[in-house]
């Protein structure tokens, strides 16, 4: 699901880039909107994904302080 949304993030932001490009905007002054993906699950079993990047990812333990995370510390 993960690699779904981030394709899905990279869409919507290349159609505002082409959009600022169209309208001239110099490229110094062009801003991509925010995007808050939210998944809400309905299903009957519990779901039991991992939620972190570094879960599913094979990150070398010195550069896991540089995967993004939206975990509470």
């Amino acid at each position: 699901m993960g690699s779904r949304f981030l394709s899905y993030m990279r869409q919507i932001w290349r159609e505002q880039l082409q959009a600022l490009e169209n309208a001239n905007v110099p490229a110094g002054q062009r801003r991509l909107c925010p995007i808050l993906p939210i998944v809400l699950y309905t299903g009957e079993r519990r779901c039991n994904i991992p939620l972190t990047l570094n879960a599913v990812m094979d990150v070398p333990e010195m550069m896991s302080l540089f995967v993004p995370t939206t975990e509470q510390e």
